[in-house]
């Protein structure tokens, strides 16, 4: 997945293929994530406080050109996990 810093895939990007407990210690500068692009298949859990917790929002592929395309009030994540399908 790629999370972008700004509206319609601006800003400062980042590039995850693992859990992040903390996108800002993984050098993400900001805690607002406002569009997002998710490759693959499963799905992603965005959490609005580090560690995995807070208000969650949950991504599938797809691309979110706002943070209001994923129902959020706010841009605000700070970490992420991943949810992967075994078969």
């Amino acid at each position: 997945m790629e999370v972008f810093e700004g509206c319609n895939y601006s800003g400062q990007c980042m590039q995850l293929c693992d859990d992040c407990p903390f996108l800002q210690s993984r050098g993400f500068n900001t805690n607002c994530v406002n569009s997002v692009r998710v490759f693959g298949d499963g799905a992603w859990v965005m959490y609005e406080e580090p560690n995995f917790r807070g208000r969650m929002y949950i991504v599938e592929r797809g691309n979110y050109c706002s943070h209001n395309e994923w129902q959020a009030q706010t841009p605000n994540i700070q970490s992420i996990r991943r949810v992967v399908n075994y078969f």
